[in-house]
């Protein structure tokens, strides 16, 4: 149910800024919302990373179907994303503190995720054209990095909640 939820807010969230995002004055550099949920259920699973992975593939899905990208280069990068934060949870022992550290990791998992992208697209041969495209895909980081905190903080919320309600069925 904790991974339902996540979907579904991520999916609103990708839903209400895709609809407002035509209104700023930097339309085409977009935070990429998709990225940012991957990692964070990649650092935060609690049984199976299947579980993880198959959640964070289907959340890049329906940002597939809403963004209008080849179907399956979200997807597959979620799925990327959820694996390596769940990695760097084994190893570093990352927890996500404090504002400025997450603006600099949403802007580090960012890079990671376009990077990921760059490679698909370059393997299916979908290549961009000039190097506008990559000066792009650094300004989607930088949005990245400003959203980073909004969809860290509504996915502990979250997280919170499931966590205070178990602990309410445990105690009856």
């Amino acid at each position: 149910m904790r991974l339902a939820t996540h979907i579904l807010s991520g999916y609103l969230l990708v839903l209400v800024i895709g609809a407002f995002w035509r209104y700023m004055p930097f339309e085409r550099a977009a935070p990429d919302i998709v990225a940012l949920y991957a990692v964070y259920l990649g650092l935060q699973v609690h049984r199976l990373l299947t579980h993880t992975v198959a959640g964070a593939v289907f959340l890049g899905y329906l940002a597939d179907l809403l963004s209008g990208t080849p179907k399956g280069i979200f997807a597959l990068t979620a799925g990327i994303m959820a694996v390596l934060g769940h990695l760097i949870h084994q190893r570093l022992l990352v927890v996500i503190r404090g504002r400025l550290f997450t603006v600099f990791f949403s802007f580090f998992a960012a890079l990671v995720a376009a990077f990921v992208c760059f490679c698909l697209r370059a393997y299916v041969g979908f290549l961009p054209s000039s190097g506008a495209e990559l000066s792009l895909l650094f300004g989607s980081a930088l949005c990245t990095a400003v959203f980073g905190p909004l969809v860290f903080a509504i996915a502990g919320f979250i997280d919170g909640r499931f966590v205070h309600r178990q602990r309410s069925l445990e105690g009856l």
